[in-house]
């Protein structure tokens, strides 16, 4: 067993006692066991240094996230010659389609062109028309990534 080593106290006249530091506990005796000797330092639990302990877990509520500041997906449906807003993987999109381009700013683009990208054969090289500027733009997904879009109606 090692023997606890003595706690110091301060110099500055406030008597405050300091922990042992890793010179005093590596230069600490080491003796034969002895149950009736008690442990003189505090030990903290455990625990990385990222985490923070809580006091009680009756304090801890879990509201679910409401996104207010979302765009709607389908606000733009209202008689644009377009179906409802669909989800599915990048691969299914055809030429026409509408493709949700930036959902953080309810974007949205013409698909004028899908096909494998030169680069890598697993991804899609989408060429797209923005649908409020007319601006051309390439899209370079997954071609199993999980995008927004909606299908022309059926005239």
């Amino acid at each position: 067993m090692v023997r606890d080593p003595e706690a110091e106290l301060t110099d500055d006249g406030e008597g405050e006692e300091l922990e042992p530091d890793y010179f005093q506990w590596s230069s600490a005796e080491i003796v034969a066991w002895d149950a009736s000797v008690p442990s003189t330092t505090k030990h903290d639990a455990l625990r990385p240094s990222n985490v923070t302990p809580l006091d009680s877990r009756e304090r801890v509520r879990f509201v679910p996230e409401v996104d207010d500041d979302a765009p709607d997906v389908d606000a733009a449906a209202d008689g644009d010659g377009y179906g409802e807003s669909l989800e599915g993987p990048a691969v299914e999109l055809e030429v026409g389609d509408l493709l949700l381009v930036d959902a953080t700013l309810g974007l949205w683009g013409v698909v004028e062109g899908v096909e494998p990208d030169v680069v890598d054969d697993e991804y899609l090289a989408i060429e797209y028309r923005d649908l409020d500027s007319g601006e051309d733009g390439l899209l370079t997904l997954f071609d199993n990534s999980v995008i927004s879009y909606r299908r022309p109606e059926a005239a």
